[in-house]
Protein backbone atom coordinates (compact mmCIF):
# COMPACT_ATOMS: atom_id res chain seq x y z
CA UNK A 1 0.00 0.00 0.00
CA UNK A 2 2.70 2.46 0.93
CA UNK A 3 4.87 1.75 -1.81
CA UNK A 4 1.30 2.03 -4.61
CA UNK A 5 1.05 5.31 -2.59
CA UNK A 6 4.59 6.56 -3.44
CA UNK A 7 4.51 5.31 -6.75
CA UNK A 8 1.76 7.49 -7.54
CA UNK A 9 2.96 10.68 -5.82
CA UNK A 10 6.23 10.40 -7.10
CA UNK A 11 4.58 9.72 -10.67
CA UNK A 12 3.05 13.22 -10.29
CA UNK A 13 6.75 14.71 -9.64
CA UNK A 14 9.01 13.23 -12.47
CA UNK A 15 6.00 11.74 -15.40
CA UNK A 16 3.99 8.56 -15.01
CA UNK A 17 5.92 6.61 -17.52
CA UNK A 18 9.26 7.14 -15.52
CA UNK A 19 7.55 5.81 -12.94
CA UNK A 20 6.34 2.64 -14.77
CA UNK A 21 10.29 2.07 -15.78
CA UNK A 22 11.40 2.30 -12.64
CA UNK A 23 8.54 -0.31 -11.69
CA UNK A 24 9.39 -2.59 -14.15
CA UNK A 25 13.30 -2.86 -14.29
CA UNK A 26 12.88 -3.51 -10.51
CA UNK A 27 10.63 -6.36 -10.94
CA UNK A 28 12.73 -7.45 -13.67
CA UNK A 29 15.22 -7.65 -11.21
CA UNK A 30 13.74 -9.27 -8.26
CA UNK A 31 11.75 -12.10 -10.58
CA UNK A 32 14.46 -14.58 -10.34
CA UNK A 33 15.36 -14.00 -6.51
CA UNK A 34 11.67 -13.98 -5.96
CA UNK A 35 10.73 -17.42 -6.59
CA UNK A 36 14.00 -18.97 -5.43
CA UNK A 37 13.20 -17.42 -2.34
CA UNK A 38 9.58 -18.92 -2.31
CA UNK A 39 11.51 -22.59 -2.90
CA UNK A 40 13.36 -22.22 0.24
CA UNK A 41 9.60 -23.06 1.75
CA UNK A 42 11.36 -21.00 4.56
CA UNK A 43 8.93 -18.84 6.17
CA UNK A 44 10.75 -15.58 6.77
CA UNK A 45 12.69 -15.97 3.19
CA UNK A 46 8.95 -16.28 1.51
CA UNK A 47 7.69 -13.59 3.41
CA UNK A 48 10.76 -11.09 2.56
CA UNK A 49 10.14 -12.52 -0.80
CA UNK A 50 6.81 -11.01 -1.16
CA UNK A 51 7.05 -8.32 0.69
CA UNK A 52 9.63 -6.66 -1.43
CA UNK A 53 7.85 -8.06 -4.68
CA UNK A 54 4.83 -5.76 -3.28
CA UNK A 55 6.68 -3.00 -3.01
CA UNK A 56 8.32 -2.90 -6.66
CA UNK A 57 4.60 -3.64 -8.45
CA UNK A 58 3.67 -0.96 -5.86
CA UNK A 59 5.67 1.56 -8.18
CA UNK A 60 3.89 0.60 -11.34
CA UNK A 61 0.68 0.03 -9.64
CA UNK A 62 0.46 4.07 -7.93
CA UNK A 63 0.71 5.50 -11.52
CA UNK A 64 -1.93 3.48 -13.01
CA UNK A 65 -5.41 5.24 -12.51
CA UNK A 66 -3.63 8.78 -13.30
CA UNK A 67 -2.17 7.19 -16.88
CA UNK A 68 -5.43 5.43 -17.97
CA UNK A 69 -6.90 8.74 -17.41
CA UNK A 70 -4.34 10.32 -19.44
CA UNK A 71 -5.18 8.00 -22.20
CA UNK A 72 -8.76 8.73 -22.86
CA UNK A 73 -10.37 12.07 -23.78
CA UNK A 74 -13.47 12.43 -21.28
CA UNK A 75 -16.24 11.41 -22.93
CA UNK A 76 -14.81 7.98 -23.06
CA UNK A 77 -12.19 8.01 -19.84
CA UNK A 78 -14.35 6.00 -17.44
CA UNK A 79 -15.12 3.09 -20.36
CA UNK A 80 -11.88 3.53 -22.08
CA UNK A 81 -10.42 2.92 -18.14
CA UNK A 82 -12.88 0.46 -17.05
CA UNK A 83 -11.94 -2.34 -20.19
CA UNK A 84 -8.12 -1.72 -20.34
CA UNK A 85 -8.35 -2.39 -16.70
CA UNK A 86 -10.22 -5.52 -17.30
CA UNK A 87 -8.91 -6.81 -20.40
CA UNK A 88 -5.16 -6.56 -18.48
CA UNK A 89 -6.57 -8.42 -15.49
CA UNK A 90 -8.11 -11.42 -17.37
CA UNK A 91 -5.37 -11.28 -20.33
CA UNK A 92 -2.59 -10.87 -17.83
CA UNK A 93 -3.67 -12.07 -14.99
CA UNK A 94 -6.43 -15.11 -15.22
CA UNK A 95 -4.38 -17.67 -16.80
CA UNK A 96 -0.89 -16.89 -14.69
CA UNK A 97 -1.60 -19.43 -11.97
CA UNK A 98 -2.24 -22.02 -14.42
CA UNK A 99 0.65 -21.77 -16.42
CA UNK A 100 2.62 -20.98 -13.64
CA UNK A 101 1.49 -24.23 -12.60
CA UNK A 102 2.17 -26.45 -15.34
CA UNK A 103 5.48 -24.83 -15.83
CA UNK A 104 6.66 -25.98 -12.17
CA UNK A 105 4.94 -29.34 -13.11
CA UNK A 106 6.78 -29.77 -16.47
CA UNK A 107 10.66 -28.34 -15.45
CA UNK A 108 9.73 -28.96 -11.68
CA UNK A 109 11.52 -25.40 -10.36
CA UNK A 110 10.29 -22.20 -10.31
CA UNK A 111 13.05 -20.71 -12.39
CA UNK A 112 10.45 -21.85 -15.62
CA UNK A 113 8.23 -19.52 -13.81
CA UNK A 114 10.83 -16.27 -13.40
CA UNK A 115 11.16 -16.76 -16.73
CA UNK A 116 7.52 -16.42 -17.57
CA UNK A 117 7.25 -13.82 -15.75
CA UNK A 118 10.57 -11.80 -17.07
CA UNK A 119 9.10 -11.92 -20.29
CA UNK A 120 5.51 -10.69 -19.21
CA UNK A 121 7.45 -7.79 -17.07
CA UNK A 122 10.02 -7.53 -20.06
CA UNK A 123 7.27 -6.85 -22.55
CA UNK A 124 5.72 -4.43 -20.09
CA UNK A 125 8.99 -2.32 -20.09
CA UNK A 126 8.96 -2.27 -23.86
CA UNK A 127 5.25 -1.30 -24.26
CA UNK A 128 5.88 1.68 -22.00
CA UNK A 129 8.96 2.78 -23.13
CA UNK A 130 6.88 3.21 -26.43
CA UNK A 131 3.93 5.50 -24.90
CA UNK A 132 3.96 9.61 -24.90
CA UNK A 133 4.53 10.94 -21.35
CA UNK A 134 1.57 12.59 -20.87
CA UNK A 135 2.02 13.70 -17.23
CA UNK A 136 0.61 17.28 -16.83
CA UNK A 137 -1.31 17.17 -19.76
CA UNK A 138 -4.38 19.01 -20.56
CA UNK A 139 -7.00 16.08 -19.95
CA UNK A 140 -10.02 18.39 -21.25
CA UNK A 141 -8.47 19.41 -24.96
CA UNK A 142 -12.07 19.56 -26.50
CA UNK A 143 -14.05 21.06 -24.22
CA UNK A 144 -14.88 25.06 -23.20
CA UNK A 145 -14.61 26.18 -20.07
CA UNK A 146 -18.03 24.88 -18.85
CA UNK A 147 -16.94 21.02 -20.01
CA UNK A 148 -18.93 20.69 -23.04
CA UNK A 149 -17.53 19.13 -25.42
CA UNK A 150 -16.06 21.93 -28.23
CA UNK A 151 -18.69 21.79 -31.66
CA UNK A 152 -22.22 21.04 -29.73
CA UNK A 153 -21.19 17.20 -30.11
CA UNK A 154 -21.99 16.17 -26.28
CA UNK A 155 -22.14 17.07 -22.79
CA UNK A 156 -19.60 15.49 -20.79
CA UNK A 157 -19.20 17.57 -17.55
CA UNK A 158 -16.66 17.75 -15.26
CA UNK A 159 -17.10 17.39 -11.90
Amino acid sequence: MISTWFGGVISDKIGRKEMFVVGWVLLLAWLFPLLLLIETANLAWVTVSLVVFRAFRGFSYGPLPARYAEMFPARIRLSGSSISYALGSVIGGAFAPTIAGALVGKFDTTVAVSIYLFIWVGASLIATLTLKGRTGADLYPNEDNDGHAAGGLGGTRRS
